[in-house]
């Protein structure tokens, strides 16, 4: 089967959701599939998209659908009422909050053109297994599935400098939020050499980064949010990264592969730098995951149940 992976919904040419397209198309050719990364919706052909839907991208679905086209969608969003994730409790509804993360009029926007597509979905495919449920029994007519992150060799592309070569204490890579702000001025306080990224940070400065970096951490976007990334789990787990997840109330099935913070962020860290062995720590990991969770073996049951046309 021939799947087109899309991205033009994405802004900034779609660098920050690089590693869910690079995990799918490893993926899906894992079990002799070709997985073509493009970026413009393709009339008549398998269509997989992550979904941010603005209007203009959901008018240009509508308008440009023909026989043969098909849409498997990527979920990442928590499903609230009939919204994304109204979880923030500290944002007035008139309010216009700082993070972007934290504004109801967007993801409203999100939701409601997700609604307005999904007549044209094939499967929904989630990225978080507690979600799942939830997309299942708002969507009933609806495939809905478990999208989970099986080990890709191909998805390592970092090369560790050794112990002492390290140069940075703590990395964090991702969006920058109010919280996460907060946790990495507190390490910085406490005396140790911290470095974030910045959202669309190129890929090659960001393996350099990981390659100094003796440990990387996951910091929830908000104290509000509930759920763990398992985009950045799968990413640091691949490339030999030793992690530190912050404490959700949902966890990913790859939790249990990672670090959790236990106390203070600043003791929690002090306390895993302080064991060394950082790279070979991670290997071990890394390994221990290989072996248990295959990606053809996860990804089959997956394309058994979408209706195509």
């Amino acid at each position: 089967m021939k799947f087109k992976l899309i991205y033009e919904n994405h802004g900034n040419f779609g660098i920050h959701v690089g590693d869910y397209f690079l995990y799918l198309k490893y993926a899906l050719e894992s079990l002799g599939h070709r997985a073509d990364i493009e970026y413009a919706f393709c009339p008549g052909e398998v269509n997989v998209v992550l979904e941010c839907f603005n209007d203009a991208f959901t008018e240009k679905v509508e308008s440009n659908w023909t026989p043969g086209t098909a849409m498997i969608v990527i979920a990442t969003e928590f499903l609230t009422g009939n919204t994304f994730n109204d979880i923030y409790q500290d944002v007035a509804e008139n309010q216009m909050a700082s993070d972007h993360n934290q504004r109801r009029d967007f993801w409203r926007m999100r939701y409601t053109n997700f609604i307005r597509l999904m007549p044209r979905f094939s499967a929904i495919w989630h990225v978080s297994d507690e979600q799942q449920l939830v997309y299942q029994k708002a969507f009933p007519d609806k495939v809905v599935d478990y999208l989970p992150h099986g080990y890709c060799e191909s998805f390592a592309t970092v090369k560790h400098l050794s112990d002492g070569e390290k140069d940075i204490d703590v990395l964090f890579t991702g969006a920058m939020t109010t919280y996460r702000r907060q946790v990495l001025d507190s390490l910085e306080q406490g005396g140790l050499t911290v470095v974030s990224t910045v959202q669309f940070t190129a890929p090659f400065h960001r393996e350099d980064l990981i390659a100094r970096s003796k440990l990387t951490l996951n910091i929830k976007q908000h104290p509000d949010w509930q759920h763990e990334s398992v985009t950045r789990l799968y990413y640091h787990i691949c490339n030999d990264s030793l992690l530190m997840t912050d404490q959700c109330r949902y966890t990913t099935d790859l939790h249990h592969h990672v670090i959790e913070r236990g106390g203070e962020w600043l003791d929690a860290v002090q306390q895993v730098l302080s064991q060394g062995a950082f790279t070979e720590r991670a290997v071990a990991i890394r390994e221990r995951y290989a072996a248990a969770r295959p990606v053809a073996a996860l990804m089959d049951p997956l394309l058994q149940r979408v209706e195509l046309l």
